[in-house]
């Protein structure tokens, strides 16, 4: 039996990642968390003004391994430059990518990773608190 390849800091980054990040100056820790993924993972990036229109586009023109999202979150989905993407939307989505994790940065995104869980069935990374 083989082993999995290990990523290493060394390593070249062998997944498709997009890293979300619409600006918003009540979250001033996301250019460093910016810069630090993109440092990592070297991410495909849709920062700063990032509107519905924009991540439709990269979702439905490529594929992703990893998803990660920096940005205000409710239950009823995630917070984009134009308005809040509704979290049944984006499982729609999510269902034509089918990445392997997403990564939810985003206050109290637990209702919107449950239902990323269960009906796309990667896995998912979510904050649970304000």
């Amino acid at each position: 039996m083989a082993d999995s390849p290990r990523l290493s800091r060394t390593a070249p980054n062998r997944h498709r990642t997009l890293l979300v990040a619409p600006h918003d100056e009540t979250l001033p820790d996301v250019d460093r968390e910016v810069q630090r993924v993109t440092n990592t993972l070297s991410p495909r990036l849709l920062f700063a003004e990032v509107t519905m229109a924009a991540l439709v586009d990269e979702l439905q023109r490529s594929k992703s391994d990893l998803i990660w999202f920096a940005a205000h979150s409710s239950a009823e989905g995630l917070a984009l430059t134009d308005g809040v993407l509704a979290a049944s939307r984006l499982v729609q989505l999510l269902r034509q990518q089918t990445p392997w994790l997403v990564f939810l940065n985003s206050c109290a995104s637990l209702p919107v990773a449950m239902a990323i869980h269960e009906e796309v069935g990667c896995a998912v990374i979510a904050t649970i608190a304000d």
